[in-house]
């Protein structure tokens, strides 16, 4: 019965993270590449 509410609680919880991790790892993916040049 709940299936449906699941599914659409994970899925916007799953893009909320999704693009707080995108975020939080592009940056340090960005420092440390610029570390990685000096």
């Amino acid at each position: 019965m709940n299936s449906g509410k699941t599914f659409i609680f994970y899925s916007s919880n799953y893009f909320f993270f999704a693009q707080f991790f995108e975020k939080h790892y592009f940056v340090c993916f960005f420092q440390s590449s610029q570390a990685n040049d000096i």
